[in-house]
C-alpha cells in the first residue's frame, strides 16, 4: 500500500484522495476548501484500471504504479484500491 485516505472528489478519470483526514474534517466543506487547506496531502489518482465502485466519502487504501507527477496536486495511477469503510 502506498497511502490511505478519504475520497473527496470523483471525476471521469479518477478520484482525489486526501491523506490523514477524518470524516469530521471533511463534512460540510467543499472539495476546493478541503484541497486548499490540505493540498500537500492530496493525490489525484487515475482509476482507469480499477473495477471498484468508488464514491466520495469512501476511506480507501491505494496502491500505485510508483510514478508521481508533481503538480498542484500530486498525480498518480492506481494499480489497486481497497475500500476500508
Amino acid at each position: 500500500m502506498d497511502f490511505q485516505g478519504i475520497i473527496v472528489e470523483k471525476n471521469n478519470s479518477g478520484v482525489i484522495v486526501i491523506v490523514g483526514l477524518t470524516e469530521k474534517e471533511v463534512k460540510g466543506r467543499t472539495t476546493n476548501e478541503i484541497i486548499s487547506q490540505y493540498e500537500p496531502k492530496a493525490y489525484d489518482v487515475s482509476t482507469r484500471n480499477i473495477k471498484e465502485n468508488l464514491e466520495v466519502g469512501d476511506h480507501v487504501k491505494v496502491w500505485t504504479n510508483g510514478m508521481y507527477e508533481d503538480s498542484r496536486i500530486r498525480r498518480t495511477t492506481a494499480t489497486k484500491i481497497e475500500i476500508v469503510r
